[in-house]
């Protein structure tokens, strides 16, 4: 096997998955029909959404410190973001959630999740 050609770095600061191919007519092959890939992150949290699947819809922000926030749509730099979550499984205070992004925005899971009262265990930043 011969040198490895990086395709993608999915979520930083989250799982670090890396993409590799084994060669570079593979590589960018993939990277051809990245924008056709679909993405489904789970995430165990602590707590259980009151409902059992949903959609979060507002706008987001980045502020001091790199931090994202929840504001209102005509603040500066509001972005608007759209989730939708099931929860697959719970057990005793921790719950397993689906989420699929109709956005794709900064920390966008982290702060929506947070938002439910449902953070992400092991998150430092939002948790």
């Amino acid at each position: 096997m011969g040198r490895p050609y990086v395709v993608h770095r999915l979520d930083r600061d989250t799982s670090w998955l890396l993409l590799f191919a084994r060669s570079a007519a593979a590589r960018d092959k993939l990277q051809a029909g990245w924008s056709d890939v679909t993405n489904t992150y789970f995430a165990v949290v602590k707590g259980r959404p009151n409902e059992s699947e949903g959609r979060m819809e507002n706008y987001l922000v980045e502020g001091s410190y790199f931090r994202v926030r929840i504001c209102g749509a005509t603040d500066r730099g509001a972005k608007q973001a759209i989730s939708v979550y099931r929860v697959r499984h719970s057990s005793g205070p921790y719950t397993l959630v689906e989420v699929d992004l109709i956005t794709g925005r900064k920390h966008q899971i982290r702060v929506h999740l947070n938002s439910l009262r449902c953070p992400i265990i092991g998150d430092a930043v939002y948790g």
